[in-house]
């Protein structure tokens, strides 16, 4: 049993490495020239292929990375200060999966300002939260509630 658990973990294989690191990538077509926001937080998307036997089944796209991770923000349009891995792992003859990983910040770009509604009190997490610019933005069934507040911008999920 030992020698089959260490035959195990000797054949198998894993390597991530990082490709690129960048200041801002977009696959979407937007103006540069509009102000733009980088929200808070960080996002990843990754595009995955198996590999079967020794037959890889397609290969891994960056760019379908990078639309992974965009269209987890709603109303993102490129991303911002990240880095793209590229990793696989593998079982010879057997099993294995190889994929692009982006993780980067989003940011989303302000088209017009009278979109902005003034909404005085906010609650979030029992906290009561005094902000000046509130927008609703619904992504098929999810709802978001976005918020500028002092330069920064965060978004809460509604449940």
């Amino acid at each position: 049993m030992k020698t089959i658990l260490f035959l195990f973990c000797f054949l198998a294989l894993g390597c991530s490495h990082r490709v690129i690191d960048f200041t801002m990538i977009s696959t979407k077509n937007f103006d540069v020239s509009k102000k733009h926001t980088k929200l808070n937080n960080r996002v990843t998307g990754k595009d995955m292929v198996p590999i079967i036997i020794f037959i890889p089944c397609g290969s891994p796209d960056i760019k379908e990375a990078i639309d992974k991770a965009i269209e987890k923000t709603p109303g993102c349009v490129a991303l911002a200060d990240g880095v793209l891995y590229e990793k696989f792992w593998y079982i010879p003859y057997i099993y294995g999966q190889s994929w692009y990983e982006i993780e980067g910040t989003p940011v989303m770009i302000e088209e017009n300002e009278e979109k902005w509604e003034r909404e005085p009190v906010l609650k979030q997490k029992g906290k009561t939260e005094t902000s000046e610019n509130v927008k609703e933005i619904e992504d098929g069934e999810k709802k978001f509630t976005i918020i500028k507040k002092d330069g920064h911008v965060s978004i809460i999920q509604k449940e």
